[in-house]
């Protein structure tokens, strides 16, 4: 397996927001993504959905903290699997309404739109990988997902030039 499911810990504004209230505290993630053995990040990204880029640091604020981990038992078909099913979604729109449920604590879930957390979860979920039980997508923070029991950690770096 090449690819790993990595996490952010942003120092942005919207970042700490976030994390407010998903409750993942100071230290805990704000985004959650994909990134692909050739380096490639797919996510959810608030400025224009689900996109693919070149670099895990792009876009992200010099400072924030990148946490990457291994799914514990992930074949190549599973991760082959996961990779299809976020490329599919590529230019979706960002799940806003998703997001506002954290908030309000009631489901605004669109279909055909996603927030960072709820695509990989998603995209686990399609793969055959069940990175948390009995819980669907759209209720799954950032800061939940970290949680699983099935991510190995692998490595942690911090953004320092702006891509």
């Amino acid at each position: 397996m090449n690819g790993y499911v990595t996490f952010y810990v942003g120092i942005s504004k919207i970042s700490k927001i976030i994390k407010f209230f998903t409750w993942a505290g100071v230290d805990g993630p704000s985004h959650a993504a994909f990134e692909r053995g050739n380096g490639q990040v797919i996510e959810a990204w608030h400025k224009g959905g689900v996109r693919e880029v070149v670099s895990r640091n792009h876009g992200h604020t010099p400072g924030t903290k990148i946490i990457r981990f291994k799914i514990e038992g992930m074949t190549v078909l599973q991760e082959e699997r996961m990779v299809e099913f976020m490329l599919d979604q590529l230019r979706k729109k960002y799940d806003w309404w998703g997001i506002a449920s954290f908030i309000r604590r009631k489901v605004w879930h669109r279909d055909n739109a996603w927030f960072c957390s709820e695509l990989v979860f998603a995209a686990a979920k399609h793969a055959g990988i069940d990175l948390l039980a009995r819980i669907e997508p759209y209720k799954v923070s950032p800061a939940l997902l970290f949680t699983s029991p099935l991510l190995i950690k692998i490595d942690e770096v911090i953004t320092r030039d702006p891509e």
